[in-house]
């Protein structure tokens, strides 16, 4: 990244269109992938939930992945 920085100063500007607002929070430049999966994780669901035209059922409970036990095949 700090290759593509030299080459575009706007590199900042050019991250969020890709949904990656602040290169330090997201630990790009600590490269901790897992801080930048979590982050970018969160700002691609708040997008999608921005996006979303909210239903009567987005009021009821869901149930949870982790509820269930019966294994996928």
């Amino acid at each position: 990244m700090k290759e593509f920085q030299k080459k575009n100063p706007k590199l900042g500007a050019t991250m969020k269109t890709h949904l990656i607002n602040d290169l330090t929070q997201y630990g790009v430049w600590d490269d901790d992938y897992d801080k930048f999966f979590d982050e970018r994780a969160k700002a691609v669901s708040k997008e999608l939930q921005d996006r979303l035209i909210k239903q009567d059922v987005d009021n009821k409970p869901q149930p949870s992945l982790e509820d269930d036990t019966e294994a996928i095949t």
